[in-house]
Order: C-alpha cells, then structure tokens, then sequence
C-alpha cells in the first residue's frame, strides 16, 4: 500500500465499495449452508455449523473493512438536522469550570438524566470528562465539524470534477432505498452537503480570549446568520461575568427567548432586559445620550445621523453640529440633562427660551440678584437680556456657553430652517410616540407602573442581558438611527473603562445584526473594534455581504471593518466580492493533478500493417485555492466556513438549540 508521505500517493474515497462484493457472496453463501438442509448439523454441531459461522464471519469482515469508505460516501449524498438541547449546551460550555469545581462525571450524569435525554445529549455526556482534561481555558462550542486542509481541498477537486448526479460514487445496493428518504431530507437544508462530508466530523471549540479579536459573520438570508449568532451569545453567557448587549434589527423571537430561558436557568431573569419600541408596554426606557466623556460627543452623534453625500465635509453636518453643540453646551450650563426631546425643542421652537435662561443663571451665578432690579421682565425682554451681556458683563464675565446661545438664538430664521432641513427629519423620527418616552425618558419615581429606566453604563459594571428589537422591518431609517446611537453610548462606556477603571470590569459582548444599517458615518464603531479589547469590549457583527458595507461606507472603510475583525464566519454567499475574500483568506494549497495520455498511430510507410500507440500518466502538484470560492455559493443552511484568530481554517455547522 502506498503510503502517504509517497510522492505519488493518491487519495481516492470516491471509488466503488469493492469489498461488498466479497461480502455479499459470504453472507449468500451462508444463507446457501443455511437452506441445503443445514439447520440439524447446527444443532448437533456439525461442519455445516463451522462453515456457516465462517463465511458470516468473513461477510461481516469484508463489511467492518469497508464500512469507513460507505460511511464517507453516504456523507456526501446525506445532510440532516443537528440539535442540542440548551442544557447540554451549558454542559459543554462550562465544561472547564465544573472540573475546576470538582463536579465529578457521576454528579453530572445525575444532573442530565433528570432531564428529556435523547441520543445526541447522551453522546455528550460521555466526551464532556475528556473536554474538561483537554481544555486548559474556558472555550465556547462552536459547532461540529472539521479543520480545513489540503487533504480536504484535494478531495473538494476531485468531487467537482466529477458528473452533475456523481454517477461515479456507488452506494451498496443495500443501502439504495434508503436513499430517497435521506435526499428529501437533505433538499429542505438546500446547497451540496458533500462539501461537510469530505472530514471526519468533531465538535468544535474555541478560545473564549480569541473572541476579544471581534468576530465577523457573513451570510445570505436565511442560512444561518441568527442561530450562529444566538449559539455564540449563549456561549458567552455561559462564561460567568460577561453582560451581553444584542441589537436585533430583525426582532427574531427565538433568540430572545432562547436568551430569556438561559437567564431563568441560572436565576437572573430579573437581569433581563428588553427594549423593543413596538412595544411600549414591554420595553425598558434607555437614554442613548446618557453616557459621554466630553460635551461635544452628543454633537458627534446626532450629526453623524445625517443622510450626506460627503460625509464630514458635508457643509449641512457641519451646521448641524455646530448647532446641536451650542445647545448641549447651554443645556449643560443651565443644569439640563441633554435629552433628544429637549435638543429637539430647542432646535424648533425653544431657541430663545433656552437663551433666555442661559442669560439669567449666568447673571445670577456672577451678579446675584442685582441684576434683577436693571431689567425686569417685558417686552423685548430676550433683547434686553442679551444687550446687558453685551454692555456689562461680557467684558468681566464673558461665557462661552452662553455666548453660544446667543448665537443660535440670532441666527437668520430663513438660513437656519435651510440648514437644518435635513436635520430636523431625524429628530421628529426619534421622538415621536414612542420613541419620546423610551429613548427621552423622565424620571417619575412616583409611578410604579412605568417602565423602568436602565442605564448601559450600569448593567456593563453590573451584568445583565440588553435585548435590543429595533423593529426594521417596519421602520428600517429609525431602526438605522437607534442602532448607531446605542452603539455610540456604548463607545462612550468603553472610552470611561479605558480611561478610568482600574481592572477593565465585566467583560461585554456586542452583538449586531444588520451591521450595515449602523456603520454609514460611524467613526465610533471602527474605534470600539480598534481599542475596544483594551476596555474588555467585543464584537460580532453580521451582515449578508461585503458589498452591503460598502454601499454605505466605501471599499476601504469596508476593508478596515473586516481587517479589524480577527475571526470570520462565512454561510453561503452568492456575490464575487464576499466569496474571493473568503477564498482569500484560506490560503492555497498543493493539489495533485494527474494527466492521462493516450495516442495511437497507423503507417503504411514501411509496413501495411504498422500499428503504433502509447499511454503515459503524469502526477503534478498544483498551487490552487485552498478552499474554492465557488464552493461558498454551494454550502448548505446552517455550515459555514471560518477563519479564526488562532489560525485555524474551520468547515463547520450548526445545531437548532432546543430550549
């Protein structure tokens, strides 16, 4: 046999089952022993009863020799259906923590067996003993499959070289009418399923440290992106002291009530929390603007909500930002916290009354009360206001604040409503009903039976689930908006982390559906990815395709999303872009190219009856993609392909989690 460090070895799974020839001859010829009269030599044991002992025996031989090339081969015809239940996902999760404990097997079969058990969960509990010897670090369960090699790429070539039906590969006759049953099956999960049969399947686990690396998840609709996402998100749950913040532009309700199960197993439902603003009555209240570390940050992120064309060229972002700068700056000054009803009264119709009062604390906090004796309120009151400014205390008490409000208070009305014109839409998105009490909420301590307010600052420090429903089906523009502005409070609790905290705190995990809605002008998101691990920040992010990055941001800011992301799932993918940087990423590899010669050749120049012919093959190793791109547009619902921060080129899938 030709061993495999031979330069001319050559795999081949896909060749007939010979051997079930030779063992269907000794199990017919054990049947023939049988049936010519030898039932009473097997009684009194005769020679009948040593022959047909042999041939079963050798028919069964032939079968166990074969059986790891059938089983290979029925892999590529057959996909199904993987589950696990949510307990055993905790099992495996946790794995590491319960040997540290000293959870002996025998305590967690114990545990198991007082739940529904099925074959898949008690194949768990067997390898979780093994798991807890070989893992030196909390790893988290990823799925089952395989790393990708060049064995695996060889293989790949020879099955797409072959026919359309794979006429080539035999199954065994006995197996044939199992067939039907298995492709019914295999067509509901769409794509080829011999693209994950060309391993040997395992589980899969991954460093929970190597997620600090951020992680990128790719995928058409309806492959897989959201079970992908809620089977990591309960794996980070799983690792005690994390607070997970998920924004679900989608509103899947099985991964919230997946999370929501999770959180009631281990006692902490009333750590959940749940913000959706089509329904109100369910919802929490967060203020987005609650959080920040300089004034101008609240500026920075309702300007960057503007629809432009130049981005922070645009002279329309600018004014915008100037203006709402000036307002928080005087809403600061006076002693208001800067809410987005409020910035927006101000914007409309509160411009003068916001002046006005900028004026008075101003005077009071410099004059005391002597100035109210000069000017008493009236007609043209907001004038005499700001024309005492001007003449008695800007000289020895100027304020930049209030300098500010003065200024947007005179600016020329017909100017403004220009300038503001793409501005203002935003602001009526965001606080209309309900929005101007979930986002803006008010502190009423005295009604029991409103919502309750959180703060991400807080269930950062303190732990927590934040289930974001941002509804876009129905409103994807204010669904885009509530998606960049949490994700900008968020970069402000991760800036006053990496500034402030002395241990980093509780590590959080961010995950984002429909990234593409929140990256258009989001400088804030590339720096979460860029420092965020210093602050014990890190981020999944999903979208369908790299061109729907681009479409909102350009080709290099899309790259630098994806260069800044260590670790990256791919489901299936149809467009070119997506598919070669996939492709890319794997790598090339050395796969054997054999060329087969035939010629032949008459002449009658010396002899009539001159016959020549020839037959050479030649074997080379090609550099070709490790991983065809062509393959991704091929991958059935629920598999993927990753590249992850250790190196690791991945062929994997996922199961449903039963909860």
């Amino acid at each position: 046999m030709t061993s495999k460090s031979d330069p001319v070895y050559q795999e081949n799974l896909f060749r007939p089952p010979l051997e079930m020839r030779a063992a269907y001859v000794w199990l017919i010829g054990a049947g023939m022993v049988l049936s010519s009269g030898g039932f009473a030599s097997l009684k009194e044991g005769g020679v009948h009863y040593y022959v047909f002992i042999f041939m079963t025996a050798m028919g069964f031989a032939r079968i166990y020799q074969v059986w790891p090339l059938i089983s290979q081969q029925i892999k590529l015809f057959r996909n199904k259906v993987t589950t696990i239940p949510l307990s055993a996902l905790r099992q495996l999760n946790n794995a590491v923590e319960n040997a540290r404990r000293g959870t002996t097997m025998r305590e967690l079969d114990a545990q198991m067996h007082n739940e529904p058990s099925d074959h898949r969960q008690r194949r768990l509990e067997r390898k979780l003993s093994k798991l807890a010897e070989q893992q030196s670090e909390r790893q988290v369960y990823i799925g089952d499959g395989f790393p990708w090699g060049t064995e695996h790429a060889n293989r790949a070539y020879q099955v797409t070289s072959m026919t359309t039906d794979y006429t080539e590969i035999q199954l065994p006759f006995a197996l044939r009418p199992f067939e039907k049953r298995w492709r019914e099956e295999t067509l509901k999960l769409c794509g080829r399923p011999w693209i994950h049969g060309l391993g040997q399947e395992k589980q899969l686990f991954q460093l929970a440290s190597s997620f600090c690396g951020h992680t990128f998840i790719a995928g058409n609709v309806g492959t897989g992106k959201t079970t992908l996402m809620k089977l990591l998100s309960l794996g980070m749950l799983h690792l005690d002291g994390h607070t997970l913040v998920i924004l679900d532009p989608k509103k899947d309700k099985d991964w919230r009530k997946a999370i929501q199960a999770e959180m009631a197993a281990r006692g902490e439902l009333h750590k959940f929390y749940y913000f959706d603003p089509s329904e109100p009555s369910q919802s929490v209240r967060i203020d987005p603007l609650r959080n920040f570390n300089r004034n101008t940050e609240i500026a920075a992120r309702l300007s960057n909500l503007q629809a432009t064309k130049d981005g922070d060229n645009d002279p329309f972002k600018a004014y915008g930002w100037q203006v709402i700068e000036q307002i928080v700056e005087a809403m600061l000054f006076i002693g208001q916290r800067p809410q987005i009803t409020g910035i927006h009264r101000a914007l409309t119709v509160g411009k003068n009354e916001l002046c006005q009062k900028a004026l008075e604390v101003h005077f009071d906090n410099e004059l005391r009360d002597s100035w109210r004796d000069t000017i008493t309120e009236g007609d043209h009151y907001l004038e005499r206001l700001i024309g005492f400014y001007r003449s008695s205390v800007a000289a020895m008490h100027p304020s930049k604040e209030v300098e500010g409000a003065i200024d947007l208070a005179e600016r020329d009305p017909s100017h403004y409503q220009r300038m503001t014109a793409s501005l203002l839409p935003l602001f009526t998105a965001l606080t209309a009903s309900p929005l101007d009490e979930l986002i803006s909420p008010v502190d009423d301590l005295g009604h029991s039976d409103r919502p309750p307010i959180i703060d991400l600052k807080s269930v950062a420090q303190n732990g927590g689930v934040i289930y974001m429903s941002l509804d876009s089906l129905s409103d994807p523009v204010t669904a885009g908006y509530l998606c960049k502005l949490f994700l900008a409070d968020l970069n402000a609790v991760a800036g006053d982390r990496y500034n402030y905290a002395a241990n980093g705190g509780r590590h959080v995990s961010i995950f984002v559906d429909e990234v593409h809605a929140a990256v258009s002008g989001n400088e804030g998101l590339i720096n979460m990815l860029a420092q965020g691990r210093a602050a014990a920040f890190q981020m999944f992010l999903a979208t369908q395709t790299i061109p729907d990055l681009e479409a909102k941001t350009s080709p290099a800011t899309a790259q630098r999303f994806l260069g800044l992301c260590n670790n990256f799932f791919s489901m299936r993918v149809n467009d070119d872009r997506t598919q070669q940087y996939v492709s890319d990423n794997f790598g090339e590899a050395q796969v054997l190219n054999q060329q087969i010669t035939v010629s032949h050749g008459s002449s009658t120049a010396n002899d009539i009856g001159a016959f020549s012919g020839g037959y050479s093959e030649r074997l080379n190793r090609m550099q070709m993609p490790a991983f065809p791109k062509v393959l991704l547009g091929m991958l059935p619902n629920l598999q993927y392909v990753a590249r992850l921060a250790d190196g690791r080129r991945l062929k994997g899938r996922i199961p449903f989690i039963l909860h």
